[in-house]
């Protein structure tokens, strides 16, 4: 099975997400466009008019990614179904369109799709079908996280597509909102890109009750200190200790951010606390100490 989906998923670095060839030269469109490769997914769909999508074609399927991107699942269904009249084979309105109507329980629809001669997908069969039945929504919505997850193995990291990988977790998120997984990959997605403030909502809104809480505010610790001013930064980093009940790994980042900061005192006093604990990782935080006693 993970060889099928290695396999795909090559296919899909090479024809997924199109250089635009019809492009309209207006500030508009180019606004749009430079929204689009900055990752700024808003942004690229503020301008959109539905009307238009017959005008340029592969602009229609940015906004498509865009529009599933941000969680606009009935937007997205509507630019499907526009780019499905004109391309039936396009692989990625199917399987919106797909997803569409399997959130709102249309099994129906569904089967007709799979069921119509011009139909032959291998991707979409491994998403949505199993021996041609249709999946539930939550091993739909792991399937999708899957993909994201495989699409790493092999992949120069510097070469990965985020549009891609964005497309498919939030496609795993809106199938099952519950899938709190799917949240902290995408998370994780858009800090990777410095977009911290996205990436930071997300973490916050994994609650208390989620099996993923933990590592939740793990990734939200890291943000704080990676991406806000020293003060801030610290007292948000002390909230979060506090309400996490001495989370071990919040209180490491605590001190991995003294140190980064040249706060050796402060960092070297949680060292000590976290070597009291005696963890697994106590030899790294022997020499972490280490090198700043030598300081």
């Amino acid at each position: 099975m993970i060889n099928l989906i290695k396999k795909l998923l090559i296919l899909n670095f090479l024809l997924f997400f199109p250089t635009s060839l019809l492009a309209l030269n207006s500030s508009t469109f180019l606004i749009s466009q430079s929204a689009f490769k900055n990752h700024d997914y808003t942004t690229s769909l503020s301008s959109f008019d539905l009307n238009e999508i017959g005008l340029i074609n592969n602009d229609s399927i940015d906004k498509l990614i865009a529009a599933i991107i941000v969680e606009d699942l009935n937007l997205a269904y509507d630019i499907a179904s526009e780019i499905l009249l004109k391309d039936y084979e396009n692989q990625e309105a199917h399987v919106v369109k797909l997803t569409y109507l399997l959130s709102n329980n249309k099994l129906n629809k569904i089967n007709e799709i799979k069921q119509n001669s011009n139909f032959n997908n291998e991707l979409i069969d491994f998403i949505f079908f199993n021996n041609d039945n249709i999946k539930d929504t939550k091993t739909v919505s792991k399937s999708f996280v899957d993909i994201v997850i495989s699409s790493y193995s092999d992949v120069d990291q510097n070469s990965l597509n985020y549009n891609f990988l964005l497309f498919y977790i939030s496609l795993s998120k809106l199938i099952d909102p519950t899938n709190d997984r799917a949240a902290i990959i995408k998370g994780e997605l858009f800090q990777n890109l410095k977009k911290e403030k996205i990436a930071r909502k997300i973490f916050e809104n994994i609650k208390e009750d989620s099996p993923f809480f933990s590592e939740a505010q793990k990734s939200l610790a890291y943000n704080y200190s990676s991406f806000l001013p020293f003060k801030v930064a610290e007292n948000n980093l002390k909230n979060l200790l506090e309400n996490s009940k001495d989370n071990y790994s919040i209180k490491k980042i605590l001190a991995d951010f003294y140190r980064y900061e040249k706060r050796y005192e402060l960092a070297i006093s949680i060292y000590n606390d976290l070597i009291n604990l005696n963890m697994d990782d106590v030899w790294n935080i022997y020499y972490m100490r280490g090198q700043l006693i030598k300081l």
